[in-house]
């Protein structure tokens, strides 16, 4: 595994004025999303094009703003297009269920559409005004199995869909059963050491609600419940294809008409490609006329693209026809 930045390097954001604010309360222990708009902005009478990002961390680890895991290609790519950004936070394993992370996207969702253009006049002193006609969905790994989703739930209200090595056949032997997986450069962990550990931390921070993990503290703990394939059969609700993108879309559920943009690596260790290979399938099964596209880096591990900017990335043939429908 690539060393990781250091999460308190945000320097990647120097272009970018970021507000955050707390969009929804569980109990008393507030959520946030961050807004990042280019410092140079030229927002259009129209608004600015939105990108409602993601995070990854497999549902257990990461934040809104982790370096780490915030490409510098959607960076770049929300500058040449003066878009804004929306990342939110939502809550993560073990402390909820899979249930109440698509409750929070979809609060998330909500918030945006009711909330943001009046957050944004406070904060801008009405410089930013964000277009919600133009939306475009992105995210990486466990965020990208959330744009997936967000995509497939707002059909009308999503311009584009697209997703970095989404996790999306979580039913797979490779989710569900436990066996030797090599994720990065992870040994086989103890998951029982590991949870006990948690449960020692959570305990001492006298805290039942986790939405921030900004050190990956947890990552280990990610890593564990893979490798014992446990994390689909505790937290998600197993027989409720809501919460599986391959079954909705077997079931007759469509993403929005501009289409479904997916990258991923070949050599991904954390999530086989095989699985987005299987939700490509499906829709070519299910909805033929849907504009989809697969774009396979030969030697790409999870996050291969995270530290590229656009033209390094291979991907601006991709994100140019992402453009066209995002912004048509």
């Amino acid at each position: 595994m690539a060393v990781l930045p250091d999460p308190d390097d945000f320097s990647r954001y120097e272009a970018f004025k970021i507000h955050t604010t707390t969009y929804k309360t569980v109990g008393s222990h507030p959520i946030t999303l961050s807004v990042l708009a280019p410092e140079n902005l030229k927002c259009p009478a129209t608004g600015a094009p939105t990108i409602l990002r993601f995070h990854g961390g497999g549902f257990v680890t990461g934040s809104a703003l982790y370096p780490g895991f915030f490409p510098r290609h959607l960076l770049e790519y929300a500058i040449n297009h003066s878009a804004i950004i929306i990342s939110p936070n939502y809550r993560l394993l073990p402390e909820c269920r899979q249930s109440d992370i698509l409750a929070d996207i979809e609060d998330a969702w909500q918030w945006m559409l009711s909330s943001l253009p009046a957050y944004l006049a406070s904060v801008t002193n009405d410089s930013v005004k964000p277009d919600l006609t133009r939306i475009m969905t992105t995210g990486d790994s466990a965020g990208g199995y959330l744009s997936l989703m967000t995509g497939l739930n707002h059909p009308d209200g999503v311009r584009a869909v697209t997703a970095a090595y989404p996790c999306t056949d979580l039913k797979s032997r490779y989710f569900t059963e436990h066996y030797e997986k090599q994720l990065f450069v992870f040994p086989q962990m103890n998951l029982a050491e590991l949870e006990a550990a948690h449960a020692a931390k959570m305990a001492e921070s006298n805290t039942t609600v986790r939405s921030e993990d900004p050190t990956l503290s947890e990552i280990s703990l990610m890593v564990a419940y893979i490798q014992h394939g446990v994390i689909v059969h505790r937290f998600f609700d197993f027989d409720d294809p809501s919460q599986f993108p391959i079954e909705r879309v077997e079931r007759g559920e469509r993403f929005a008409r501009g289409g479904v943009w997916i990258w991923h690596g070949k050599k991904d260790s954390v999530v086989p490609i095989e699985g987005t290979q299987k939700l490509f399938q499906a829709l070519g099964k299910n909805d033929p006329e849907l504009r989809v596209r697969l774009v396979v880096d030969e030697e790409g591990e999870h996050g291969f693209d995270t530290e590229l900017e656009i033209e390094e990335s291979g991907l601006k043939e991709t994100l140019d026809e992402v453009a066209k429908v995002w912004l048509a």
